[in-house]
């Protein structure tokens, strides 16, 4: 399995705040979201978001952040948890009207 195909598009660390805020009916979703490190900027995006669209501390990022560890701590498999983060990436980039080029493949 190889890395979750991001295009960097940054609107998922761009929407933190909204993540943070509505939280989650799902207990172990819930709790990585109350043990997220970093608060928001006004904007509500993260403040280890680069200008490039790049997380600024992706090696030691939060487990809420990984793809794999949630998947791990969900009982899913990487590969069903990809499918499931591409969909919601990629509404997310159909609601922003971005390029297309951003969607996920």
């Amino acid at each position: 399995m190889s890395d979750y195909p991001c295009t960097s598009c940054g609107l998922c660390c761009k929407q933190v705040g909204n993540v943070l805020k509505h939280g989650s009916d799902d207990p172990i979703i819930q709790e990585l979201i109350d043990r997220f490190p970093y608060k928001p900027n006004l904007d509500g995006s993260c403040p280890m978001l680069d200008t490039q669209n790049r997380c600024t501390v992706y090696n030691d990022r939060p487990i809420l952040c990984n793809i794999k560890l949630v998947a791990t701590l969900l009982k899913q498999s990487v590969e069903e948890r990809y499918e499931l983060s591409k969909e919601a990436c990629n509404a997310m980039i159909r609601q922003a009207g971005l390029d297309k080029d951003y969607l996920i493949i």
